[in-house]
């Protein structure tokens, strides 16, 4: 049973349009700031407003320990199975290109991948429509066990394009988990990570079960 855990490296990947926040995501995530390109464009006046956009792809590496009673406490099944206390795995998590130039250069950052948060802006419809564009590429060049949709900038409410109930009934649809965020504001996001990595565990746990 270490074994499965003793050299655990999992593959995450960001993907969506332009402009709906990926790349605060992933430094969110990764060191719980925003990135700093947006944390300048929030000073009035001192920097004009560009937008920073991935040039291919980013990526950071960093580590997590998942704790074995996070896994046992609401399922019973794991109770009996020699865990170690502290499950430590490697995660490496990729911000990919959402422009159409770069689209096609992406396929080879998306091989290798665990899991995906595909991310609209509920201000913007058009990211959101592009929504099964990017499902087709995941099940196109992945094999991603657990993916997310992401329906980011809740902050900006007054500017609201896709309500809550659309994300979930697509996220549903298409079987995966749904969260609504505000990377800006740090809302929804810090519980991302650990729970897809539970998640992901246990269906490591339930193979090993079989």
């Amino acid at each position: 049973m270490d074994s499965l855990f003793k050299t655990c490296c999992l593959k995450t990947i960001i993907v969506g349009n332009c402009g709906v926040g990926k790349t605060n995501l992933q430094e969110r995530i990764a060191y719980g700031r925003l990135a700093k390109v947006l944390i300048f464009r929030m000073v009035p006046l001192a920097y004009k407003l560009y937008p920073h956009n991935t040039l291919g792809c980013d990526f950071n590496h960093f580590n997590y320990e998942i704790q074995s009673e996070d896994l046992i406490k609401d399922d019973s099944k794991y109770a009996n199975l020699k865990l170690p206390e502290t499950i430590k795995i490697k995660s490496q998590l990729w911000d990919t290109a959402g422009q159409e130039r770069f689209r096609p250069l992406m396929k080879s950052y998306y091989r290798g991948a665990s899991f995906a948060f595909i991310v609209y802006a509920i201000n913007d419809r058009d990211s959101f429509e592009d929504v099964e564009y990017w499902v087709n590429v995941l099940e196109k060049f992945t094999v991603c066990n657990t993916i997310v949709l992401i329906g980011n900038k809740i902050d900006l409410e007054d500017q609201r394009m896709v309500s809550y109930d659309e994300g979930k009934e697509l996220a549903d649809e298409y079987g995966f988990d749904f969260v609504e965020t505000s990377v800006l504001e740090d809302i929804g996001t810090a519980e991302l990570m650990p729970s897809i990595l539970i998640k992901t565990l246990k269906n490591h746990l339930d193979s090993y079960m079989c």
